[in-house]
C-alpha cells in the first residue's frame, strides 16, 4: 500500500491548480477545465476549447529551459524573504528552516522566476 503525503488540503484548489498550459506546456493563465476532478489549466481560450476535446499537442523533449538572466532576478527578488527567514530559524542554512518557512522561500523564488519569464515573453 502506498502512502501519499500532502503539504496541503487535497480539496483546496490554490494549492493543486496547475502552472503550466495542458495543451502547450506554456505558463497558464486563470483559466482551468475542471473534469472528473481533474484540473486542466491553459494558457488561452484557444487552448481551453482544444482541452476540453481531449486535443494535445505533440510531445516536445526536454521542454524545460532556464534562463540563467530571469534566474538571477528571481534570486535577487527572494533574498529579503531569505535573510527574513534566517532570522526567524536563527541559521541560514536552508534544511534548518522550518518547514513553512521552506515552502514560503521556495514558493516566493519561483512565482518571481515564472512572473518575470511571462514579462519577457510579453515583451
Amino acid at each position: 500500500m502506498t502512502k501519499t503525503t500532502f503539504l496541503f488540503k487535497q480539496d483546496d484548489l490554490k494549492y493543486r491548480r496547475p502552472s503550466l498550459c495542458s495543451y502547450c506546456h506554456g505558463l497558464a493563465s486563470p483559466l482551468l477545465h475542471i473534469r472528473n476532478g481533474k484540473i486542466k489549466a491553459a494558457c488561452s481560450y484557444k487552448h481551453l476549447k482544444l482541452i476540453g476535446e481531449n486535443k494535445k499537442m505533440e510531445h516536445i523533449k526536454n521542454f524545460a529551459q532556464i534562463n540563467e538572466e530571469l534566474l538571477s532576478v528571481a534570486l535577487s527578488e527572494s533574498k529579503s524573504k531569505y535573510l527574513e527567514a534566517s532570522k526567524k530559524n536563527k541559521s541560514y542554512v536552508l534544511h534548518e528552516w522550518s518547514k513553512e518557512d521552506r515552502i514560503n522561500f521556495v514558493r516566493r523564488l519561483v512565482s518571481s522566476y515564472l512572473n518575470n519569464s511571462k514579462a519577457q515573453a510579453d515583451d
